[in-house]
C-alpha cells in the first residue's frame, strides 16, 4: 500500500495494510528479503525515506470511513526495529475524508460502498518536505532538522466552511506552490458526480493567487499537464504520457519537438514515459 526506498543503503521498505497484522517489509534492491518492521493495531503508515536511520510515516487509518482515526498522524520510525521514535507537533481535532462511504443491505448481506476522489497531501522534494494535511489550515515546510516552517495559513479556518475545502498539492519550488481546491460534496461524490475543483497557484514573493494552466511546447493542443505525485529534486516536477497516447497525437498531427523526435524509438506497447519539469 505504501513504498520507500533508502537510496544510501539500497533498501526498499513495503507496507501492508489491510490485514490482521499490518507490517512493513524491507528489501534489498534486488528484491531479496531482509527483515520485518511490526506495526501497531490500526495503524495505515504512509512511508517516506526520511534519513539515514528514520522513516516519516503518515497514518492514513480511519479516514476511509471516518472511524478510530489518530489525531496526531505524523510520526518518525527507525529503520532498524520499526519502533516510534519521534513525533511532530501537529494535532488534528477534527480529521477528513476524501472519500463518500454509505452502507446498505443486499439480500441480507450488509454491504459498503465507497466513491472516492484522488487528492495529495504530503510531498518529499529535494531535501524537505512539504506538510499539507487536508484537514489543517496552514501547509508547512519540514526540514532535515524536523523544523516545521510555516508556509501558507489559510482564511476563513477549514472547519468553519461548508461544504468543506480540500487542498491538493501539485508542486512547490522557490517561488511558488501548485495547489488543487476540491469543494467535497460528499453526496455527489456518493451519486457519482463530478467534484467542483480548480488549479492555483500562490506566489510567495507577492502573496498574489492566481489560475494556472500548465502547457507543454510539444503537445500544443494539450490543455494542461498534469503533475505526478513523485519523488523530486527541488524546483523540479514529473509528469507521464503513455506511449500509446503520443503515436495517437502524432497520428492527429498534434507532437512536436522532442516527444516527437522519441517516438522514432518507441512502440505502442513501451513503457509509458517520464517528463521532467524544470521550474
Amino acid at each position: 500500500n505504501s513504498i520507500a526506498f533508502d537510496e544510501k543503503a539500497k533498501e526498499v521498505f513495503v507496507c501492508e495494510w489491510f490485514s490482521s497484522n499490518p507490517k512493513i517489509l524491507v528489501y534489498d534492491e534486488n528484491g531479496a528479503y531482509k527483515r520485518t518492521l511490526p506495526c501497531p493495531p490500526n495503524f495505515w503508515p504512509n512511508l517516506y525515506n526520511f534519513d539515514d536511520e528514520t522513516l516519516f510515516v503518515y497514518d492514513d487509518y480511519g479516514i476511509f470511513d471516518m472511524e478510530g482515526y489518530s489525531h496526531t498522524p505524523y510520526l518518525f520510525m527507525s529503520k532498524k526495529d520499526g519502533s516510534f521514535t519521534d513525533s511532530l507537533n501537529i494535532h488534528l481535532p477534527v480529521r477528513l475524508s476524501n472519500a463518500s462511504v454509505w452502507r446498505v443491505e443486499e439480500n441480507g448481506q450488509p454491504m459498503t460502498y465507497s466513491r472516492s476522489m484522488r487528492i495529495s497531501y504530503n510531498r518529499s522534494y529535494g531535501k524537505n518536505f512539504l506538510i499539507a494535511d487536508w484537514s489543517a489550515d496552514t501547509i508547512y515546510r519540514l526540514t532535515p532538522q524536523k523544523e516545521l516552517q510555516p508556509m501558507i495559513v489559510r482564511k476563513p479556518p477549514m472547519q468553519s466552511t461548508d461544504p468543506k475545502i480540500l487542498l491538493s498539492n501539485f508542486l512547490v519550488t522557490d517561488k511558488f506552490i501548485l495547489l488543487g481546491v476540491h469543494k467535497m460534496d460528499y453526496d455527489a461524490l456518493r451519486n457519482g458526480s463530478d467534484i467542483s475543483q480548480k488549479q492555483l497557484m500562490y506566489d510567495f514573493e507577492t502573496g498574489e493567487i492566481n489560475v494556472y494552466r500548465l502547457k507543454n511546447k510539444d503537445i500544443p493542443t494539450s490543455t494542461n499537464v498534469m503533475i505526478m505525485d513523485a519523488i523530486t529534486p527541488e524546483n523540479t516536477g514529473i509528469t507521464m504520457y503513455t506511449a500509446a497516447l503520443l503515436f495517437d497525437l502524432d497520428g492527429k498531427g498534434e507532437l512536436r519537438g522532442d516527444l516527437k523526435e522519441l517516438l522514432n524509438t518507441l512502440n505502442e506497447e513501451t513503457n509509458p514515459v517520464l517528463v521532467k519539469i524544470k521550474f
